[in-house]
């Protein structure tokens, strides 16, 4: 059981939660926005890029 408690905490340690983070901004936005163009362009993560 500590071995997999000890899997569970390095998983989360080295991966990169800011990414799943991003995506569901963009799901978020998507929700919002009619069908168009704008839909279609990834907003959240192009910002973040920039950033």
């Amino acid at each position: 059981m500590i071995e997999l408690e000890q899997s569970i905490e390095n998983t989360l340690e080295t991966s990169d939660l800011s990414e799943i983070n991003i995506d569901l901004a963009e799901v978020t936005l998507d929700l919002f926005l009619n069908d168009g163009v704008l839909k279609d362009l990834p907003i959240v993560s192009s910002i973040m890029g920039f950033v």
